[in-house]
C-alpha cells in the first residue's frame, strides 16, 4: 500500500458575511495531503490517515479518509510503499 503526497485545491468557506468584492476574491485553497492510498480511480483518490489490521485492503479498517475528487487534484506524489 503506498503512502502518497495529494497535492490539490480545497473549497474555501467563509461562514460570516462579506462584501461583494471580498466575496469575489475567495479562491481555492492548495492543499497537500499525506495518507495511505485506498483507492485510485478516474473520478476520485481515496486516502487514509490511519490503517487497522493487516496490510492488505481486504483485511483493513480505515480511519480518517479523504475522498479527492479528481478534478480538484494537482500532483500525486508517491513517498513509499508498507510492502517494501
Amino acid at each position: 500500500m503506498d503512502i502518497v503526497e495529494v497535492t490539490w485545491f480545497d473549497a474555501q468557506e467563509e461562514t460570516g458575511t462579506l462584501e461583494l468584492e471580498a466575496a469575489g476574491k475567495q479562491e481555492p485553497i492548495p492543499t497537500r495531503t499525506v495518507g495511505f492510498l485506498v483507492k485510485d480511480s478516474a473520478d476520485c483518490v481515496v486516502i487514509s490517515a490511519s490503517v487497522f489490521g493487516e496490510v492488505s485492503p481486504d483485511m483493513c479498517i480505515y480511519r480518517s479518509t479523504w475522498t479527492i475528487p479528481k478534478g480538484c487534484i494537482k500532483t500525486i506524489r508517491r513517498l513509499s510503499d508498507t510492502n517494501s
